[in-house]
């Protein structure tokens, strides 16, 4: 196993995920973690290593499903981020993690705010679809980008803040 480590290393695992022309592709990507973190736990790597490599593959399959989500449903009407939340933006996620993101989108033109609200909720479901047949099971407390309440514009997520801070 180590001798194939050298050949599969964290680092051909997240050029395959680039590559990954399809979700399916990088639900298939997914599938390999396991064996390669087991391997690197075999081999006496440290577990902050570790759980960032799963963080990182992690981060990886949600910018392709988010592209993926691009591609099926049009260029997005503003700007946006899809946002790592909990272990994964930790750094500290394990195999045995759900899903914690959101979705950040600039404030849309007066008149528009309905569009792009659909825009993003449709995307947010998207990737949140993929990564759970990825194997990351859904956030049981709904921190989750297909979640409206966190998929939402620029001034949501201040007054989220606001509220956040007030509670200090």
């Amino acid at each position: 196993e180590l001798l194939a480590l050298k050949w599969y290393s964290p680092a051909v695992l997240m050029e395959e995920f680039s590559r990954a022309a399809t979700p399916e592709e990088v639900i298939a990507v997914r599938s390999r973690l396991p064996r390669l973190v087991k391997t690197l736990s075999d081999s006496g790597a440290d577990s902050a290593g570790i759980t960032r490599l799963v963080s990182a593959a992690a981060d990886a399959a949600t910018a392709r499903f988010a592209a993926f989500a691009e591609a099926e449903l049009g260029a997005p009407p503003v700007p946006f981020a899809f946002l790592a939340l909990g272990s994964q933006a930790r750094a500290e996620q394990t195999l045995a993690t759900d899903q914690d993101n959101a979705l950040l989108y600039t404030d849309p033109p007066a008149g528009t705010e309905a569009a792009a609200e659909e825009y993003f909720r449709e995307m947010g479901r998207k990737v949140c679809g993929w990564l759970e047949a990825a194997g990351y099971p859904a956030c049981a407390g709904g921190a989750m980008a297909s979640n409206p309440k966190w998929c939402r514009p620029l001034s949501a997520w201040k007054d989220y803040f606001t509220g956040w801070a007030a509670l200090t």
